[in-house]
């Protein structure tokens, strides 16, 4: 028997916001690293990813939204 994993709406919008959280939260301490040292390779190239992780949480939230808004229109 297979069974599928599902996620509930409010699981995903609570973990992509945790996921932006947390995103913002690294960028604050590579922008503190960096300032500290401005040669920390680690922090510049860190400071890159923190943006990408934000747009896709935020793609999370969107989706969620979406769906959510979907499934009131077939139960409304």
């Amino acid at each position: 028997m297979v069974r599928e994993m599902q996620i509930g709406a409010t699981n995903a919008y609570s973990s992509a916001l945790a996921g932006i959280l947390a995103a913002q939260r690294r960028l604050d301490d590579d922008a503190d690293r960096i300032a500290q040292d401005p040669f920390d390779v680690d922090a510049l190239v860190e400071s890159t990813w923190q943006p990408l992780a934000v747009q896709a949480n935020a793609q999370v939230l969107r989706a969620v939204d979406e769906s959510t808004g979907a499934l009131i229109d077939v139960l409304g």
